[in-house]
């Protein structure tokens, strides 16, 4: 499956990947984000899912910003919450 222009892509530092969300593979898109003038941001997570039956892409994004602590735990907690998303009919 391609998405986008992953060399495109990548000329930002962002990487594409296939993922397991909710038990189905899905087009994943991770990083790092900024925000504001001092260059405050930390790691986020994208998974893309399609919804055939609505004509809809769905963009889940999940990121953590804790400066100067450890985000590796906060960003799987993120995860969890993400994953019970569920879209109004």
């Amino acid at each position: 499956m391609a998405f986008l222009d992953e060399r495109l892509q990548d000329a930002f530092g962002f990487d594409w990947a296939r993922d397991e969300f909710r038990r189905e593979e899905w087009p994943l898109l991770s990083g790092m984000y900024e925000t504001g003038e001092q260059s405050y941001g930390g790691p986020f997570r994208t998974v893309f899912l399609l919804d055939v039956m609505n004509s809809r892409i769905w963009g889940i994004n999940w990121y953590v910003f804790y400066p100067n602590g450890a985000k590796h735990e906060f960003l799987r907690e993120a995860r969890i919450v993400a994953e019970t998303f569920s879209p109004r009919p």
